[in-house]
């Protein structure tokens, strides 16, 4: 399982815009600008199918699961919080 390491480069002066180096295995894989609004907004629409992938992949790896099996009983038995 990859370690994700997020650091904050920089917030520009308003606040809004958030510079955030994304370091993989400690090796540097790049920068991106996040919205504040983006992180902080609850009432921002997004996708549930891209935000469940991202929340069942990352649920499926830290629990170590490997087989089609292990997940289907892994996602049938769970709850999510959101």
């Amino acid at each position: 399982m990859a370690n994700i390491t997020l650091k904050i480069i920089s917030v520009c002066s308003s606040g809004g815009h958030i510079q955030v180096e994304i370091t993989v295995d400690g090796v540097k894989r790049g920068e991106v600008t996040v919205l504040r609004s983006q992180i902080m907004n609850p009432l921002i629409d997004i996708e549930i199918e891209d935000a469940l992938a991202i929340i069942l992949r990352n649920h499926i790896k830290e629990a170590g699961l490997t087989t089609a099996a292990q997940t289907k009983t892994y996602i049938e038995g769970h709850t999510f919080k959101w």
